[in-house]
């Protein structure tokens, strides 16, 4: 049984936005164990699709992207100095 999801992040700044959406762009070329992942970004959001053969597939495949846009967001926290 085939399984999608989508993932919707709202109202992201430029940076963040556009730093998140070119990290995870590559992964839509990965064609691993027939998942296909789209990202799809817009001027404040980003939509990201996953389409995978069982839910399982899914899970994992939405743990990592999580994972990968928290990082990048830590990331931009940790390197943007903050005002005194």
């Amino acid at each position: 049984m085939r399984c999608r999801t989508l993932i919707k992040v709202y109202d992201v700044s430029g940076l963040t936005l556009e730093t998140i959406y070119r990290s995870l762009k590559p992964e839509e070329e990965l064609k691993a164990k027939s998942i296909r992942m789209k990202v799809i970004k817009s001027s404040n959001s980003l939509i990201i699709s996953i389409d995978a053969k069982d839910l399982n597939s899914v899970r994992a495949v939405v743990n990592s992207t999580l994972r990968m846009m928290k990082l990048v967001n830590d990331a931009i926290n940790f390197l943007t100095p903050s005002p005194p």
